[in-house]
């Protein structure tokens, strides 16, 4: 399947009206009237409509739910052609200030927002605020709106946007798919003399050859560095470890997943620890089903690691995180996580790592959870590389 058609394997107006359905019903359980979203990732994920990845369209666009509509409201930026998927009845604009160009422009922009609500009735009820909206703009918002009660959407969206619906699961196989592509190339490039940076760039090229979308620069660690920093002009040497670990969108729904490999002839040592940490992460695939928690999840890996390596390795205290439109979300596994059961259509990432002598030992795929377990989206073998 070619990058160009994969988008018509998705559809795209279903996937908005489930979520709407799935937005309503929660607002219902909280007895919320209206929901305003103003972030990228709230927009998309209820409008289906992408918007450029950058500083410059971060506030710009709006869509107001109310409890009683069919479909959001739009409010897009003037001189943006933002309304690709055209089957929305109510678009506003947002006219463009030359002078002043504040996060959310509050020269007119809470006043066509307000003059919405008013019209959709819900002016003096329970609405919802997007917990990204810009306090300038919210102020100003509430101003206009003065008998309304007006509260934070973080707990509404965040429970909305938990459960995937078969499209976004449709759009998260095709994510992970092209990461699949992504990873082999970077895999394939690792070698003594090779720098971090040219992998970086290869898996980059790759990924947006492929139609993906990429914000952040892959980590290639290798050897004994600091975690968390991207891909550097450091010289890959023999007997080291290799991290790969990124993630990239397709049309704003993310992968994120590692493999490692070792530079030369991996010791015994190395070896057995590899395998206990592989050993420790199947059973804990396993036990993936619809009713434990996530932190069942946590405790079942770190303690077959534990026991495995006698004491000597800890997984450390983070084990993974939800995915979906955003690239950390619930729920999360990890020792002090809030505790969460699992459902079906939950899309989330394990990745157990250790520190050893030779550098960051880690494994990371991304899951659906169905009825009968996870469906293992990341399919790069997990077996030892060298």
């Amino acid at each position: 399947m070619r990058p160009h058609v994969l988008d018509e394997y998705i559809d795209w107006k279903k996937l908005v009206e489930l979520n709407v359905k799935r937005l309503k019903e929660v607002m219902s359980e909280s007895g919320v009237d209206c929901v305003i979203i103003n972030s990228m990732d709230n927009f998309r994920w209820l409008t289906g409509i992408p918007l450029t990845l950058g500083w410059f369209f971060r506030y710009s666009h709006m869509a107001v739910q109310s409890r009683d509509a069919d479909e959001p409201i739009i409010l897009a930026l003037e001189g943006y052609d933002v309304i690709e998927k055209n089957w929305f009845k109510h678009v506003y604009t947002l006219p463009f200030s030359k002078e002043v160009f504040q996060p959310a422009d509050i020269t007119n922009w809470h006043k066509i927002c307000a003059k919405v609500v008013t019209d959709l009735g819900v002016s003096k009820g329970k609405i919802a605020v997007d917990p990204e909206m810009p306090f300038i703009f919210k102020d100003a918002l509430s101003k206009e709106i003065r008998d309304a009660n007006i509260v934070s959407a973080s707990e509404i969206l965040r429970k909305a946007r938990l459960i995937k619906n078969v499209e976004e699961i449709k759009a998260v196989r095709v994510s992970c798919a092209i990461a699949d592509i992504g990873m082999k190339v970077g895999l394939d490039m690792i070698k003594e003399g090779v720098r971090e940076r040219e992998i970086a760039g290869a898996i980059v090229k790759t990924l947006m050859d492929y139609g993906a979308d990429v914000e952040y620069m892959p980590f290639v660690l290798s050897g004994i560095r600091p975690m968390h920093i991207h891909a550097s002009e450091k010289i890959i040497r023999r007997d080291e470890l290799v991290r790969i670990d990124f993630g990239n969108l397709y049309c704003g729904y993310r992968s994120d997943f590692s493999r490692t490999m070792y530079v030369g002839d991996p010791p015994n040592e190395l070896r057995s620890i590899y395998d206990s940490l592989l050993e420790a992460y199947n059973e804990c695939i396993k036990a993936l089903k619809p009713g434990i928690t996530n932190n069942e999840v946590y405790n079942i890996i770190s303690k077959r690691f534990s026991d495995a390596t006698k004491g000597k390795y800890q997984i450390g205290g983070f084990l993974g995180h939800g995915l979906g439109i955003g690239v950390h979300m619930m729920p999360y596994f990890g020792s002090n996580a809030e505790e969460v059961k699992l459902e079906k259509g939950m899309y989330f990432c394990l990745e157990p790592a250790v520190m050893v002598k030779w550098g960051n030992l880690a494994v990371e795929d991304d899951f659906v959870l169905t009825e009968e377990g996870p469906e293992i989206l990341t399919r790069t073998p997990r077996e030892w590389r060298a």
